[in-house]
């Protein structure tokens, strides 16, 4: 099964993560991450949900953050959005989310978008 969230899906992310080494989904599962992000109201909130469960929740066995980094990258080409952090900071964001610096969706959507 394969859900679809701001013309990404769900299908895509799980190929992103076999190429990090990942095999299979440990926590959760992506298709409800995603139908959990709909309820959301902006496009940063919905991201963050996303990134939250991926590098804050290891949804993954494995390459959770470089997961997480990408799907951010893959979701703002998709919907042609050029605002938000570069890979530095985009990165760090992450990496605060996975050792649970950032926990709050309001506070990760912040950060990915920079402001």
């Amino acid at each position: 099964m394969s859900t679809t969230l701001l013309g990404v899906r769900s299908d895509e992310i799980r190929h992103l993560n076999r190429g990090f080494g990942g095999t299979i989904e440990m926590n959760s599962n992506l298709d409800t991450v995603f139908t959990s992000a709909n309820y959301a109201k902006s496009f940063w909130q919905k991201v963050a949900v996303v990134v939250r469960s991926i590098a804050g929740g290891h949804l993954f066995d494995n390459g959770n953050k470089r997961t997480a980094f990408e799907t951010v990258k893959l979701f703002k080409s998709r919907n042609q959005v050029v605002t938000g952090t570069n890979d530095t900071q985009l990165r760090e964001t992450v990496r605060l989310v996975a050792i649970h610096e950032l926990t709050e969706i309001d506070e990760i959507a912040r950060g990915l978008r920079g402001f």
